[in-house]
Parts: structure tokens; sequence; C-alpha cells
């Protein structure tokens, strides 16, 4: 047991060799908070490379990893295209950030590895630049974050592509017809996180199908930690099998999602998981009256112009409870249609906003002008509560 950390955790345990992976403790994202270089399983002389989480929920954690880590995530991700369709000779426009986080040098090797040419182009050109490298070098596969393809879309990107690529942030239906009608390609989203890649899409679009032999997916019961049946909804755990200088065994990911085995439509027999939403994206309210992220979204997938990327900060007004949403768009909106639609979010909601102890407020910003994690370029602290506590 040469990691410090998992040597105090399993102190008490007789034999590794013997132990079940439901015997291991969970990890949690305090524990990496705490410092990530006691999970280490060498030297630091023997580190190859050293990446960060996206840092849109809290600061940064620092991943460290070996050149063989690193080439076991590629193929993972070359695993990923291949079973999306791409193929040697291919050309991959990559608009992720390709510095400090993980994401964008390991999709650009998976893509490399999968036999095709890639065009690294970051996140931080203008539209002006990425319009002329898109008409130079006339790439067929994009990969990117779907706020990143709206901003595309919205400048009316001219260029058609067979496969487009997301990860990074939710997609909703909405989103991917826009993306998909816009550059009349077939949209195939990713799931992972820094701590862990999980799966992606096939042609049904139907949950993300992922490998046993380089994740385990556990759900749980987020209340009691107890594991819940195939299809029932709870938290997603991974268990990471391709980074063995850095292990995550057992991470509580925050999310919510259910899984199943068996057979797919496409006739792949790996088996998927569904990601529902964030445990902690829930705002609760006066009255026991709760919203999620997931109800926001829907709203926001009413107006076509208005994109994912907002923030909602919440605070006391008096007795009342004020919602200021900031919403980034291009392209104006009517607030006063806004302010119906969020009224409607469910019965209970509508009752606080008809009795003025909630009060709606509204600002769509540009595009771009909210704050972002300057490693992944995603909105940071989406929901922000200024409330008293007591």
């Amino acid at each position: 047991m040469k990691s410090p950390f998992y040597k105090k955790r399993f102190k008490d345990i007789a034999s590794v060799d013997s132990v079940t992976i439901d015997q291991v403790p969970f990890l949690t994202n305090e524990d990496l908070l705490a410092g990530t270089e006691r999970f280490l399983t060498c030297a630091l002389d023997q580190i190859s490379y050293i990446y960060c989480s996206s840092g849109s929920f809290h600061a940064p954690k620092i991943f460290y990893y070996s050149k063989n880590d690193l080439w076991r995530m590629a193929d993972l991700t070359a695993r990923f295209s291949r079973f999306e369709g791409v193929s040697p000779g291919d050309c991959v426009l990559l608009l992720l950030p390709m510095r400090m986080w993980v994401a964008g040098p390991v999709t650009m090797y998976g893509h490399v590895r999968a036999g095709a040419s890639v065009i690294p182009l970051d996140v931080t050109s203008s539209f002006q630049t990425k319009e002329s490298i898109i008409n130079l070098m006339e790439p067929n596969i994009i990969s990117s974050m779907p706020s990143l393809l709206l901003d595309l879309v919205n400048n009316r990107i001219a260029h058609e592509f067979k496969i487009i690529e997301t990860t990074g942030e939710p997609l909703s239906d909405q989103n991917r017809k826009s993306i998909e009608n816009a550059l009349n390609g077939q949209v195939y989203d990713a799931y992972g996180l820094a701590e862990c890649i999980v799966g992606v899409e096939c042609t049904c679009h139907d949950g993300y199908h992922y490998w046993p032999d380089s994740v385990i997916v556990e759900i749980i019961d987020p209340r009691n930690t107890t594991p819940v049946a195939d299809g029932e909804e709870g938290e997603i755990v991974v268990t990471n099998f391709i980074n063995t200088t850095m292990p995550i065994i057992r991470y509580r990911t925050g999310d919510l999602g259910c899984k199943t085995r068996g057979f797919c439509k496409c006739g792949s027999d790996l088996p998927r998981v569904w990601v529902k939403g964030r445990i902690k994206s829930t705002v609760f309210l006066p009255g026991g009256v709760k919203i999620t992220q997931g109800q926001i979204i829907k709203v926001l997938d009413l107006f076509p112009n208005l994109t994912h990327s907002y923030q909602l900060v919440i605070s006391d007004q008096g007795i009342k409870t004020r919602l200021e949403f900031f919403i980034e768009s291009n392209h104006p909106v009517a607030v006063a249609e806004l302010e119906d639609a969020f009224s409607q979010l469910s019965a209970d909601f509508m009752d606080l906003v008809e009795s003025n102890l909630i009060i709606l407020d509204f600002q769509v910003v540009d595009l771009g002008s909210l704050p972002r994690s300057p490693i992944s370029n995603k909105i940071i602290n989406t929901i922000v509560d200024n409330r008293r506590r007591v």
C-alpha cells in the first residue's frame, strides 16, 4: 500500500487483497480538496503530467498522472471516438481548453490514437479566428462544450460536421436540436469528471455506455449510502481503473443518475448510465418549496435565443426571497416572458410568486460575460446563495 491516504484508510483491514468494493469507504470531494498529493502511489519525480479540475464549483483540485496514465486515458477516449464513428482520415476541430484542464489534451490524444488528425484551437480565440480556421481546414468533426457550440450557432457559422462531440456541461434536448440543425451533424455527448472519465453516447443517444474494464459505476441512495437497484435513481459513484498513480476509488460524484445492464437498441451490451442533474443544484425556498437545475434548464429551453449559461443569485429582502437570474444571450429576450415562464415552474412555486414571497429578477447579459473558470471556461458558481444562515 504505497498511497499514504489509502494506507491510513485501510489500516484496520487485515488483508487488502481480500477486500470487496462494497467494503471500501466512499471518497468525497472534501477528501480531494484536503490535498491530492497524499493519494500518490509513487514519488513526485515519477510524475509526468499535472492537471487541475475545472474549478467551476470550488477551488481546483490537482491531479497527477504518469505517462502511462495519460496514454491509458487517451486510449479510452479513442474508444469513445471509434464508438461514435470517428475513423482514420477524419479531421477534428478541437474547441476545448488546452491548458490546465485535462479534458482538452486527453481528447486531442484520443482522436490521434483513433487515427484522426486534430486542430487544437483552444477556446480563447475570436469567432472570426474560428470561422477562418473552419473555412481553411474544413474539419468534418468538432469537439467542444455545448455553450461554445451554441456561440457558433448564434453567429450563424456556415459549415457542416458529420459528428459533433459535446462534453463538460449539461446538454438539453433543445440545445442538442439547435446544434444538430445548424451544423447538420449528429451530437454525441460524453460524461466524465476530472476524477474519472466515464462514458459516451451511441447512435441511440439513450444514456452513456461505459467500459467495465476502465470504470466501476455504482448508484447509491445519497441519504444512507445503500446501493439502489438498476434503473432506480441515486447518486453516481465511480472507481477509476485508468489512473494508477493517483487512485480514485468509490468517489461520490454529487451527480444524480441511474444505470442499467443488458443490450441497447444499438446492439451493444455495454452497461449504460444516465445523468439527471446535481444533488447540490437544488434550491430550497420558504414553505418547503424547491426548484432544481433541471427545472431551470427546461424553462431556458423555451427560449431558443438563450443558452444554459446562467447564474442564479439568491438573497433575502425582508421576509421575501429574491431570485436574480443572469442569463447569457447575444439576442434580446422579453423579460416579461421570462418572468411568466419561470413563475410557472411548479404550482407551489407559483403560489410563492403570487403571494409576493418570491421576487423574480432577470438580466440578459452578453455571451461570455459571466465569471468563468480560467481553467475550463465554465461558469463559476451557477447558484450563489447569499441568504442569512440562522
